[in-house]
């Protein structure tokens, strides 16, 4: 299946791993939603991380806005940690309230002000290398605990978000199938003729390379794929002067300043009901198709030569 999905996924233009993991992530919110929010695992593994994190907590709230226009699951979901914090909190308060009252009911809270300034040879010791030295190992050693310490370690996330968890196996479990199955001919012709990897999940598949061939062919694919990109790069940016804006512009040079910010940073994995996706969607569409054109011009054009 994973070699299918790759195979796949190369048809599909960019970056296929980055296309396979966002895939994963939009099936993921979409069976959460539907039927997972009150499953007693699922519900277990997001209390443990303390809610998602930023980025998947937002898209949770995005995906359930765009396909139901409610947000009744993400509600069921944060109401439950909700409770379990105000809890942890209310454990704290209810002492401390009463120590607090009880230290405090006949006077107003006053500062300690009980430290002498230093003075003369005392300062002068204390701002001297030695000194300092010495009183950050004083400090360390004579260091109170914090009275709410223990309290944000309650409210801490023990694991962190299942989702990002899920995907990270994901990823690795592509890129070391990825490599395998560049030694099948089939699969190694798909992959040559696809978009190839962005930077980020280049710099991680060659990790798992161990042979030289491998990482001939991934190296020498990201070479000419950024060859073909930075000429794009250079023809949209001088285009955009004067002497030169009535030259023709071609689609994929229009779409190469958000196809190189795709190679860089990777695919967007941005919520389908992002009112900027369709123009992602299009360049990659556009990059795509004319560069495949262009290229199979420039392959008959060298044999005609």
């Amino acid at each position: 299946m994973i070699y299918m999905n790759l195979k796949s996924a190369f048809k599909k233009g960019g970056c296929p791993v980055c296309r396979l993991l966002r895939e994963q992530e939009e099936r993921y919110f979409f069976n959460l939603l539907y039927e997972n929010v009150n499953d007693g695992p699922t519900r277990g593994l997001i209390i443990s991380s303390m809610g998602l994190c930023s980025y998947h907590a937002w898209e949770l709230q995005a995906r359930e806005l765009k396909e139901w226009n409610d947000g009744l699951g993400t509600g069921i979901i944060y109401e439950d940690l909700a409770g379990r914090v105000l809890n942890e909190l209310s454990h704290y308060l209810s002492p401390l309230k009463q120590h607090l009252f009880e230290k405090y009911k006949d006077s107003k809270i006053k500062i300690d002000a009980g430290h002498k300034t230093d003075t003369g040879r005392t300062c002068r010791w204390k701002s001297s290398l030695p000194g300092k030295y010495l009183l950050k190992i004083i400090k360390a050693v004579t260091k109170k605990k914090k009275p709410s310490e223990a309290l944000a370690g309650r409210l801490s996330p023990e694991k962190e978000c299942h989702i990002c968890k899920s995907l990270n196996q994901s990823e690795e479990a592509y890129l070391e199938w990825l490599v395998s199955g560049l030694s099948a001919p089939l699969f190694r012709e798909a992959y040559l003729a696809s978009g190839g990897l962005c930077l980020p999940h280049l710099r991680k598949i060659l990790k798992f390379v161990e042979e030289k061939w491998a990482a001939y062919l991934l190296i020498d694919k990201a070479e000419r794929e950024l060859k073909t990109l930075d000429n794009n790069l250079k023809e949209y940016v001088r285009k955009h002067a004067w002497d030169f804006r009535f030259e023709p512009k071609y689609p994929e040079e229009q779409a190469s300043w958000i196809r190189a910010v795709a190679f860089f940073a990777g695919e967007y994995r941005g919520n389908a009901a992002d009112t900027v996706i369709s123009t992602r969607e299009k360049a990659l569409f556009d990059y795509s198709r004319h560069s495949q054109h262009h290229s199979k011009d420039n392959k008959e054009n060298k044999s005609l030569r």
